[in-house]
């Protein structure tokens, strides 16, 4: 995300994508739930301090409350050249992030002042409102951050229901084209709990599931456009 006036995604595109998602219904853009990723490369990395603080400052129309003017030049037949505003006021926002440069700090701090009992993990490994004001993030920003939610990262149990369980499980998806081209699959449950653990330990998250899968079904997708109906034993 960049401040308005330079060229790449801003607020305009935001509010842009809102109306599209609503089909231009500004009731329905006015109830939405928007999730901004990654907030913390705001405050961290890349982008200078300068930067940051202008779309943070930019967001804040947003999240406060305010009524949002709706750009005149959007290629959309419902709103275009539409002078309305949108009102942010009863739209949920969620800012996702890591600030896992926070959690380091605060680890190394645990270790330097001698704290060994293990009481203090839960404490360490979670970040409040106040490690952020630290940070010097912008505390109008802050302020209207009602709820700070610490998420833990996924075990393979966590993996396991992802793909066994789940409406968007990217293990069906894999499936869904094989049998599109008439022929079956099979995968065992040893093979699952596998995939599982692969993708517990490693830094990928969910995306190790995916890359996972891609590499056990690349025969199967390879074949199985050639008419010849057969089942596939997907494993290891």
């Amino acid at each position: 995300m960049v401040p308005e006036g330079i060229v790449g995604y801003s607020i305009g595109n935001l509010v842009a994508d809102i109306m599209a998602n609503a089909d231009g219904d500004l009731h329905r853009a006015s109830h939405c739930v928007v999730f901004l990723d990654e907030i913390d490369k705001l405050f961290h990395g890349d982008n200078d301090e300068e930067h940051g603080a202008r779309v943070a400052s930019q967001l804040l129309r947003l999240i406060e409350g305010k009524k949002v003017k709706i750009s005149t030049d959007l290629n959309n037949t419902h709103w275009k050249n539409s002078k309305k505003e949108l009102d942010t006021s009863n739209m949920q926002f969620i800012l996702g992030g890591a600030f896992q440069w926070i959690l380091d700090a605060k680890s190394e701090n645990k270790t330097s002042m001698g704290f060994n009992n293990t009481n203090n993990n839960s404490t360490t490994n979670e970040i409040t409102l106040e490690d952020l004001y630290k940070e010097e993030i912008p505390k109008e920003l802050l302020g209207r951050m009602s709820t700070i939610v610490n998420l833990q990262k996924l075990s393979e149990d966590d993996y396991y229901k992802i793909l066994t369980n789940s409406k968007s499980s990217p293990l069906q998806e894999f499936i869904n084209k094989v049998e599109f081209h008439g022929d079956q699959v099979e995968i065992s449950n040893e093979t699952l709990l596998q995939i599982s653990k692969m993708a517990a330990e490693s830094e990928l998250g969910v995306r190790a599931i995916k890359q996972t899968l891609n590499t056990l079904f690349t025969d199967a997708l390879f074949s199985t456009a050639d008419g010849e109906f057969r089942t596939h034993v997907i494993k290891f």
